[in-house]
């Protein structure tokens, strides 16, 4: 089972969201008119922000914290903690940890205890993060995933450490403390996995779209089927990672697909394009840091 797992993006605060300018135009009513629809986008993307970061600190809810790249685009023949690939090869839980955030032999044994009395079963990856921009430090623990047919399921859990997050934080009513280390409840994580060009690629989220036509829309961008509309800056969209699709969602006539950049795990793009059989057209490039 194909169960690899890779560690999340370094988070998690928006610093700011841009937009692509469009050029000048001589009529001022269009201009004004695209202005306030790319205004009108942002506030969209504002908001989904907003909501993201205030589940973060909600036990039972997806916190700001985007998905692990790994789940993006599993290794295949790998599976979870002690657990075997394709070659009969065992395989330990995997970590990834920040500089300034390594848990010792002693506290990776606390947090696992910790995910064991949360209900984690099989821990695949304990994983470390800065919530930028701030100089707090959280711990991730993810469970061995899921798989059935197109569907992904597994459980993830947030781990505080005292000497790591922010000053004067303490548990919250029902949070399982071991010394100075505490958890909430997990999170259930659920995700489709398209195929295209042979690959699997795991996404949080389609909605209002079929996988096939997710599928053929990300093989079309692979293959650069596509033009960009006037104010879609081609430079910037030189630096989306097109193999890396977070989301799908249907607006009207128009597809809107998150990606992440191709070397930042703290910034990301959402395009709107317009779909085609022959060639898509991407009309709205936005460009979120965080």
């Amino acid at each position: 089972m194909d169960t690899s797992l890779e560690p999340p993006n370094k988070i998690i605060t928006p610093k700011s969201i841009r937009t692509e300018k469009p050029p000048k135009m001589k009529s001022v009513i269009h201009r004004s008119l695209l202005k306030n629809k790319l205004l009108a986008l942002m506030l969209v993307s504002i908001a989904f922000f907003s909501t993201q970061l205030a589940a973060q600190e909600q036990p039972g809810k997806a916190a700001g914290i985007p998905v692990p790249q790994g789940l993006a685009n599993p290794k295949v023949g790998e599976s979870a903690q002690n657990g075997q690939d394709d070659s009969g090869t065992k395989k330990k839980m995997a970590r990834d940890y920040v500089k300034g955030a390594v848990l010792t032999p002693a506290q990776e044994k606390t947090v696992l205890e910790l995910a064991k009395q949360r209900g984690l079963k099989k821990v695949a990856k304990i994983y470390t993060y800065y919530l930028q921009p701030t100089q707090a430090r959280g711990i991730g623990v993810i469970e061995e995933a899921k798989i059935k047919g197109r569907d992904v399921s597994y459980m993830a859990l947030e781990v505080r450490y005292k000497n790591w997050w922010h000053p004067n934080a303490s548990p919250g009513k029902g949070d399982i403390k071991i010394g100075d280390f505490w958890a909430g409840k997990p999170r259930a994580e659920k995700h489709k996995i398209l195929k295209v060009n042979m690959k699997k690629i795991w996404v949080r989220s389609i909605n209002g779209l079929q996988v096939d036509q997710c599928e053929q829309i990300l093989q079309q961008l692979m293959a650069k089927k596509f033009v960009l509309e006037p104010g879609v800056n081609k430079e910037t969209m030189q630096q989306v990672d097109l193999t890396r699709p977070k989301s799908f969602s249907k607006r009207g006539e128009e597809v809107a697909i998150d990606f992440q950049h191709k070397t930042s795990d703290s910034e990301f793009f959402s395009l709107q394009i317009k779909p085609s059989k022959e060639q898509l057209s991407i009309t709205q490039l936005l460009h979120a840091i965080f």
